[in-house]
């Protein structure tokens, strides 16, 4: 049988006992919480945008979502998307995605993908800094509009020297003091990327 998701992008808060009456009631779904573990028919109270009781008793409020057969459960992440437009961002947000990241290889510059999805986007955004990005740059390659590097040349087959992996750990850092989550790379598209190169000295 297929489920269906009811999913919650605010905030859980502290419960307030004097909240009687709520913005937003959602009303008899499964409320599915990872963190806690709970798993049971319950009634939501929410005020402000944000989770103030998980109840099994029932909630008043100014506005009532009957979930009664659907799931309610916080908004699923993906690691792992490309190129998000505003379509394809209404079609995550309706399989409950309120999360997409660019974690694989990054993009090649962090602050000016922030600055395209700044007030254009319908759902939460954030990149890795490129590794393969970085390597072009210390190569001297040129980085083709897609991200990826050449299937054969300098920057995809050779390894690099030591004074390049410091030069590339310049640039990553300069990305990660930008916002990135995290360094991406996709080792399978730089195969001269030595051990060094992914775990370097200190």
């Amino acid at each position: 049988m297929k489920s269906f998701v009811l999913c919650l992008a605010v905030v859980l808060s502290p419960l307030s006992a004097l909240s009687q009456s709520y913005d937003v009631v959602i009303q008899g779904g499964r409320v599915i919480d990872p963190e806690t573990g709970l798993d049971a028919v319950r009634n939501v109270g929410i005020m402000q945008g944000k989770i103030k009781k998980i109840s099994a008793e029932t909630l008043e409020g100014k506005r009532v979502i009957s979930a009664k057969g659907l799931i309610v459960a916080p908004g699923f992440i993906d690691l792992h998307q490309h190129a998000v437009d505003l379509e394809t961002q209404r079609l995550k947000a309706l399989d409950g995605v309120t999360t997409a990241l660019e974690m694989e290889i990054g993009k090649p510059d962090v602050t000016a993908f922030l600055q395209s999805r700044d007030g254009h986007s319908f759902i939460n955004y954030g990149t890795t800094a490129s590794h393969p990005a970085a390597r072009s740059l210390v190569f001297g390659t040129p980085l083709p509009a897609d991200g990826l590097l050449p299937k054969s040349g300098a920057a995809t087959d050779k390894p690099a020297s030591q004074e390049q992996i410091e030069s590339m750990k310049v640039r990553l850092r300069h990305e990660l003091d930008a916002g990135a989550l995290g360094v991406g790379m996709g080792i399978q598209y730089t195969p001269g990327t030595t051990r060094w190169e992914v775990i370097p000295r200190s």
